[in-house]
C-alpha cells in the first residue's frame, strides 16, 4: 500500500496487539486482519486516523479515537486553552473546514492528530465489522459502513 515511515512502524508495533483486533470478510471469505486490510484499501493511512496519539488512559477501548463522541479531551479548533467540547459532541470531518466541506482528519491535541474514525457501534473483538463504523447522524452525513467510508463526502475519502 502507500504507507509511509511513521506509519510502518506503527502498523509493525500494533501486531502484537492486532491479533485480537479483529478480522473482515474478504471478498473471499477469509478472515482478514482489520489493520492490514485498511493499510491496503486507504492512501496514506497511519494508526491516528483510528488510534489516539497518546497511548494511555482512554475513554475508550484499544485506544479508539471516535468522533461520534468527543468531549472536554478536545477543544474547539484544537486551540490550546480553547473551549472543551461537550461530552458526546460529533466532530464533522473537520471543524477547520468551510461550511458544507470536508477539510480532513481532526486535529485537537493531544489526543487527536489526524483522527478520521467515526464508532456507530463497537463490536468485540475480532466481530468487528463494516457497519460498526459510520456516522452517527447531524451533523455528520448518517452513513454507516463501506458507504460511509468509501463512497460519502467524510471519512475515508481525500484524507489529507
Amino acid at each position: 500500500g502507500a504507507m509511509g515511515g511513521g506509519g510502518m512502524m506503527c502498523m509493525g508495533g500494533a501486531g502484537g496487539m492486532a491479533g485480537g483486533a479483529g478480522g473482515m470478510m474478504g471478498g473471499m471469505g477469509m478472515m482478514i486482519n482489520l489493520h492490514i486490510f485498511h493499510a491496503n484499501a486507504v492512501n496514506n493511512f497511519r494508526c491516528n486516523l483510528c488510534h489516539i496519539a497518546v497511548p494511555h488512559g482512554w475513554k475508550n477501548k484499544v485506544f479508539l479515537v471516535n468522533l461520534n463522541d468527543v468531549g472536554p479531551e478536545a477543544t474547539v479548533n484544537g486551540a490550546p486553552g480553547g473551549a472543551p467540547y461537550a461530552v458526546g459532541t460529533q466532530v464533522r470531518l473537520g471543524p477547520q473546514a468551510p461550511a458544507g466541506q470536508v477539510a480532513g482528519p481532526f486535529f485537537s491535541g493531544p489526543y487527536y492528530n489526524r483522527a478520521a474514525l467515526k464508532v456507530y457501534s463497537f463490536a468485540t473483538s475480532g466481530r468487528w465489522q463494516d457497519g460498526n463504523c459510520g456516522s452517527a447522524g447531524p451533523p455528520g452525513n448518517g452513513v454507516t459502513g463501506v458507504q460511509w467510508m468509501a463512497m460519502s463526502n467524510e471519512a475515508c475519502v481525500n484524507l489529507p
